[in-house]
């Protein structure tokens, strides 16, 4: 036994697949894809932003030790009262210790103020003397702390500018800071000789390494990681975001600064984290971002969550467009169905309404027309086959063969020619004659000669039964008798003028009968001078032989049905273009014409 197989009928229901195929699947592949190529990416471009925030900061102290270096030079180039040069303020043997002092604390104290990030000033020579200037407050230095202090870092014969790791200020009383220090000696520029031998001191600049940590953080990059600034010859923390650190050696805290010597900038990974690395240009210094352990992974479920919550957002936007355009849709279709099954059931006059200005409306409007020319064809058709049923029944009735009938009415002829009632037997012999056309003539087609005798055998018993008060006048070429025409279409409107023309009138009338040919046509015309017809009903009548409706005869007011049959059977015979014309005039007659097509005997 076979299965049934499953078939996706509903439109809705197709409606459904097509959104799954065509929208939610394509958007979440598209989803998962950007997912896929931006988590690839993501990880260089968390280093790269991390780089480049590292090489702005390396670039700022830089220029900060640039701008600071360029400071020193300002020794040389200073003149304070009598004295153009620094060198002369120690070759005049004349100028107390004092003024001496005051004059190189002033020079220092110019320096000092350079820069917003230099703590403290001071200037030592060879045997021992220190000059200092300081912002404040720290405006007591421990003297004998700084000689010691110098004494562990003079650099003897060194001409070039020198950089401290940063270290704690114990020569500054009553305050604990770090600084790091940038320092150089100042030769004699008296001779060239002693320029390049002779050394008057050692100037040192402690920069304060606050000002450092304001600068890094300024341009720090989120607070999901730290910066280092370490002197990769000493190994030591230059800065660091914790204080206790700076001073003691990088390496003891996992730093591996031998990988890292001969590179201007890079990254490294080591277990859960990755040290991001930049060069100071013209030092030996590194900035180091360590990136804390967890950053890459939060910033992967940043971008997992951000994609999935734009994926059920597109999603979710997606469903509500499909819901209202698929009920949008379907409504159109299920009012069609709908209207198909009244249709199918026989409700010719179900009609379906729809306004969506689209295919739908056109498809509407095509099953409405649709029903329309269904529901006049049925009914033709309807008409036609009570027509046929009559036209059988008729047929029947006609295969009677009545010879007893004739045989009887020619008995009762000759018993009254026996007794010389010459009127009766003629009124028999018109009414055998009638019968004999009536019902024994066969076929739908007779010539028009029969057509005018059975009118005439009508007659005769007219002028009986009326006294000889209506009489008919035949006016046909010989040409024409021999024309076909349908059977028995005359007799009902010559019959219709007695009835409903002559007979009202109290008087005597007359039954004209006329035929022509007129082009392609037989025009046959019926008239009479009866009490005719008044406007109101003429417009009804008229108005009726045009319908295709059938009109019972109780529903005929004051004529006979009959008019009203030869017409659609001339109609039904020939087509629209053939039929009857009446037109009449209160008082004067009536006069109905015939339209039938030119049809000879031997056709």
């Amino acid at each position: 036994m076979k299965k049934p197989q499953i078939r996706f009928r509903s439109f809705y229901a197709k409606l459904v697949i097509m959104f799954l195929f065509m929208g939610l699947i394509p958007f979440l592949l598209m989803g998962m894809l950007i997912y896929n190529v931006y988590s690839n990416t993501m990880y260089e471009n968390i280093l790269g932003n991390f780089s480049m925030t590292d090489q702005i900061m390396a670039k700022n102290i830089s220029d900060l030790i640039t701008e600071i270096a360029d400071d020193t030079e300002y020794i040389y180039k200073s003149s304070v009262s009598d004295y153009d040069y620094f060198y002369e303020l120690f070759e005049d043997t004349g100028m107390s210790e004092t003024g001496r002092n005051a004059m190189i604390t002033k020079i220092l104290r110019t320096i000092l103020y350079m820069n917003e990030a230099i703590d403290h000033v001071f200037f030592v020579t060879p045997d021992g003397k220190m000059y200092s200037s300081m912002k404040a407050p720290e405006l007591l230095i421990d003297e004998q702390e700084m000689q010691e202090w110098y004494k562990s870092h003079y650099l003897i014969g060194s001409r070039n500018v020198q950089i401290m790791s940063t270290h704690e200020t114990k020569y500054y009383r009553n305050s604990q800071k770090n600084d790091f220090t940038i320092y150089r000696n100042i030769m004699n520029t008296a001779t060239i000789r002693k320029a390049g031998s002779e050394v008057l001191g050692t100037l040192f600049i402690d920069i304060s390494a606050d000002y450092l940590k304001k600068m890094l953080t300024q341009e720090s990059y989120g607070t999901n990681h730290e910066i280092y600034v370490v002197d990769s010859a000493s190994g030591k923390y230059i800065y660091h975001s914790q204080k206790q650190y700076e001073g003691i050696n990088a390496q003891n805290d996992g730093i591996l600064l031998d990988a890292m010597k001969n590179k201007e900038s890079g990254y490294l990974e080591q277990k859960n984290e990755c040290l991001v690395y930049q060069k100071v240009d013209g030092t030996n210094w590194l900035v180091i971002d360590r990136v804390i352990p967890g950053t890459i992974e939060g910033a992967y479920k940043m971008i997992r969550n951000t994609t999935m919550l734009l994926i059920v957002i597109g999603v979710s936007l997606l469903a509500l467009v499909y819901m209202y355009y698929s009920k949008k849709l379907n409504k159109p279709v299920q009012m069609l169905k709908e209207t198909m099954s009244c249709i199918e059931k026989g409700d010719l006059d179900a009609r379906v309404h729809i306004d969506s200005n689209d295919e739908f409306q056109d498809i509407g409007n095509g099953m409405n027309q649709m029903a329309e020319n269904l529901n006049k064809y049925v009914q033709k058709a309807y008409v036609a086959e009570i027509r046929q049923r009559d036209a059988e029944l008729e047929a029947l009735k006609r295969q009677i063969q009545p010879h007893y009938l004739y045989n009887t009415l020619d008995v009762i002829r000759m018993s009254a020619i026996t007794n010389d009632d010459m009127l009766v037997a003629t009124m028999i012999d018109s009414l055998s004659g009638q019968l004999k056309y009536l019902i024994g003539t066969t076929g739908n087609m007779v010539i028009l000669q029969q057509e005018i005798a059975c009118i005439s055998n009508y007659f005769k018993l007219i002028e009986v039964r009326y006294d000889s008060r209506f009489s008919l006048s035949v006016e046909i070429p010989k040409e024409l008798w021999k024309c076909r025409v349908p059977h028995l279409i005359i007799q009902p409107v010559v019959e219709n003028a007695v009835k409903h023309g002559l007979r009202p009138n109290k008087g005597p009338g007359e039954v004209v009968v006329q035929a022509k040919q007129n082009m392609d046509f037989l025009e046959i015309t019926v008239m009479d001078n009866g009490v005719g017809i008044n406007k109101e009903r003429l417009e009804e009548v008229q108005a009726l032989l045009k319908s295709d409706a059938r009109i019972a005869e109780e529903d005929i007011k004051g004529m006979s049905i009959g008019v009203k049959n030869v017409s659609d059977r001339i109609k039904h015979l020939y087509g629209n273009e053939y039929g009857l014309e009446i037109d009449a005039y209160e008082g004067m007659g009536t006069i109905v014409k015939y339209w039938l097509p030119l049809i000879w005997e031997d056709v």
